[in-house]
């Protein structure tokens, strides 16, 4: 299992595929990520990753980005961008890291490599609402997240572009 500065334990729910718009219920940065990858895919089922470019983000949603590059031969993730966020969370910086580094592929981690790998079999993106407790803070955050699948090649699905919000239990927005 791999070793964290911050344990996170999401909740049991798992994410859904996502074919339609957005409700208003889900935070505005979620559907701004949602409306880019449609507007970038175009007529494709995904689009490439030359065109998703994380300055097109707008800025306050820049700490809660990652992209994420599936590593075919040892079944993990490379972080090619994380967000400052995620370096509070894990107590390090997560660019160049690899997830199982930061996320046990077992446990309460399974469902989350789970998510990546529906969102990259299906080129479909994934939503999930849920609560994670933030153990090194002592904070217990609910969070929207959606992943959203890229080509590399044009071929097929192997890249990942995260983009999350996190907010206290008092419904406040901390990230």
């Amino acid at each position: 299992m791999a070793q964290n500065a911050t344990s996170i334990q999401p909740d049991r729910a798992t994410g859904r595929i996502v074919d339609s718009p957005l409700s208003e219920d889900i935070h505005c940065r979620i559907r701004w990520a949602y409306d880019y990858w449609n507007a970038k895919r175009g007529a494709r089922p995904w689009p490439l990753r030359e065109d998703i470019d994380p300055v097109d983000f707008p800025r306050d949603a820049l700490p809660t980005v990652y992209i994420l590059e599936r590593l075919d031969s040892e079944d993990d993730y490379l972080v090619r961008l994380g967000g400052n966020v995620y370096r509070q969370i894990y107590g390090r910086e997560t660019t160049g890291l690899r997830v199982s580094q930061m996320i046990p592929r077992d446990g309460d981690g399974a469902a989350i490599h789970d998510e990546f790998a529906t969102a990259l079999s299906t080129g479909r993106p994934v939503l999930h609402i849920g609560r994670l407790c933030w153990h090194k803070q002592g904070a217990h955050l609910s969070f929207q997240r959606i992943l959203l699948p890229v080509s590399g090649n044009g071929t097929r699905c192997d890249i990942l572009v995260g983009v999350a919000v996190m907010f206290g239990l008092d419904g406040a927005m901390r990230y």
